[in-house]
Formats: structure tokens, C-alpha cells, sequence
């Protein structure tokens, strides 16, 4: 039994120290690599309809989406424009199209579990899938999913929405090309 305690006390500790981040993943869907946009790239992100858990429709959870990917848009360019109600994919086309983008940025919302994690013990969970749509032939050019899951030692509040900004972020920068200017030439 001796032996055995500091292997449970290790067990433990991981567990409760990997239960108080959030977890975040991306996967590609696309065989391509997503096209290099420009600080000049002119993007389009559309807002997607609310998704909804249980039966129960989670309120806001489209534009939530849709805000989190202009955030991160804006960071890199300032050519970025979004709808103001959830549209369909048609209607998203013509909406890009008529703000002139190049590029139109459609997320669906698969799943947002919001659960009372401190009481039921499970995590809130986000999928999300966006694609890139290249408007001059209406293609499909670049597809990734999200898959985002809550903390589970929390101090309670937390909700969906907020596993949404860091995969965002990491979402949009992997479309940018970074170029670090050397100390040297500032």
C-alpha cells in the first residue's frame, strides 16, 4: 500500500490540476492548406444560427460565434465585415459579395453543451466548423473544425462562449502569414 500512495497522490494532483484548464483542438477537414491572406484580404464572417442543447435553443450562441471570429479577423486585418442576423449560406454569399470581400468566413455551431459543471461534474462543450468560402468561383477553399471543452474545476459562470476566443484566435493567425522584422531594421 505504501507503494501504491504516491502513485495515487500523482494521479490525483494530474487530475485536478488538467481539470482547471479549458482544452482546445483543431483539426483540418480540408487536404489543401488554407490560402495566405493579406492585412488587405477583405473577409465576410457570417453569423450562424443559434444552436441549441437539449431542446432548449442557446440564445446568442451564433452572434457570440460570429464576434469572436471578427475579433480575431481584426487583429490581422481591418477589412472585415459581418452580417447583423444569422443567414443562410445563399444568403451569406450574397451578403459578402455585396461588402465587396474576397473570402467569406461560415461557421456552423454543432454542438454547445452548457452544463453546471460544479454541480453535475460535466464539462461545457463547443463544435464548431467553419469554412472558407473563396467568392470568386464560390468555393469551398479551407474547412476546420473546433472542438473546445470547459474546465472542470471552475469557479462557476463559465459558459460556452468562453472556449470560443482562443481557438478563434488560433484559427485566424494559421490564415496570416506572421513576418517577424529583425531588431536590427526597426
Amino acid at each position: 500500500m505504501k507503494k501504491l500512495l504516491p502513485l495515487i497522490l500523482a494521479i490525483l494532483t494530474a487530475n485536478f490540476w488538467g481539470g482547471c484548464h479549458s482544452t482546445y483542438s483543431e483539426k483540418k477537414l480540408s487536404e489543401q492548406s488554407p490560402p495566405l491572406l493579406r492585412n488587405s484580404s477583405r473577409i465576410y464572417v457570417a453569423i450562424p444560427f443559434d444552436a441549441s442543447f437539449k431542446h432548449t435553443v442557446a440564445q446568442n450562441s451564433g452572434k457570440q460565434t460570429a464576434d469572436a471570429l471578427v475579433l480575431s479577423f481584426t487583429r490581422n486585418t481591418k477589412a472585415v465585415s459581418s452580417s447583423k442576423y444569422p443567414e443562410s449560406l445563399s444568403e451569406a454569399l450574397d451578403s459578402a459579395r455585396k461588402h465587396n470581400a474576397e473570402y467569406l468566413i461560415y461557421p456552423v455551431l454543432l454542438k454547445w453543451e452548457d452544463h453546471v459543471t460544479e454541480i453535475s461534474g460535466r464539462r461545457d462543450r463547443l463544435e464548431v466548423r467553419i469554412d472558407m468560402i473563396d467568392l470568386s468561383n464560390s468555393t469551398v477553399v479551407y474547412s476546420e473544425m473546433i472542438d473546445s471543452t470547459g474546465k472542470w474545476m471552475g469557479d462557476g459562470g463559465d459558459t460556452p462562449a468562453d472556449l470560443l476566443q482562443q481557438p478563434c484566435d488560433n484559427y485566424v493567425n494559421s490564415l496570416f502569414r506572421h513576418i517577424e522584422t529583425p531588431s536590427a531594421f526597426r
